[in-house]
């Protein structure tokens, strides 16, 4: 753990493994239980997680974010080498971001996610669970996804869909009003 760079208040949770020259923003919480909810004797319990939250070499992450750990072993949030993470990001369990993807602000990644490698994800976008986000894919600002996006495609809106016609259709509504 050479070089590893830590802010104020940030809470470190068991099952969390930096690389090298990780640098983590104030207030933000790595390797937190996530929103798995199960019924246990007829009541609703949040379930704990054993699984890890794994930071490679040279992430970075701003200010109040958390990232989850996996629910169990084997299923752990996993952030590749080089990745860039804005503010106020929520990551949940057994994620894995690959390599130069940078995720803006606000943006909130729902379990089982697979984020491929340098992908942009934009401010106050929001990934349904169990989505896959192929490489070099840009997901527009604001996008809310709720199906996988292919390599190199690029999507906005909510629904998120195709940008081009996302696009040609806004600037037709525009020229009827």
């Amino acid at each position: 753990m050479l070089g590893v760079v830590i802010g104020d208040n940030v809470v470190i949770r068991e099952g969390t493994i930096l690389g090298n020259n990780v640098h983590i923003g104030n207030n933000c919480v790595l390797g937190s239980d996530g929103y798995e909810v199960a019924k246990i004797f007829g009541s609703s319990k949040i379930v704990p997680h054993t699984g890890f939250c794994i930071l490679k070499d040279n992430v970075e992450i701003l200010n109040n974010c958390c990232v989850c750990k996996g629910l169990f072993r084997g299923y752990d949030t996993i952030i590749e080498e080089n990745v860039k993470i804005d503010n106020i990001v929520q990551i949940a369990h057994a994620v894995k971001i690959g390599k130069n993807t940078e995720i803006g602000a606000g943006a909130v990644i729902s379990g089982n996610t697979i984020i491929g490698e340098n992908v942009w994800i934009g401010p106050n976008v929001t990934l349904s669970n169990k989505i896959k986000v192929g490489n070099n894919a840009f997901v527009s600002l604001g996008a809310v996804v709720i199906d996988n996006i292919n390599d190199g495609e690029r999507v906005a809106g909510n629904f998120a869909y195709d940008t081009k016609k996302f696009m040609k259709e806004f600037k037709m509504k525009k020229s009827e009003e």
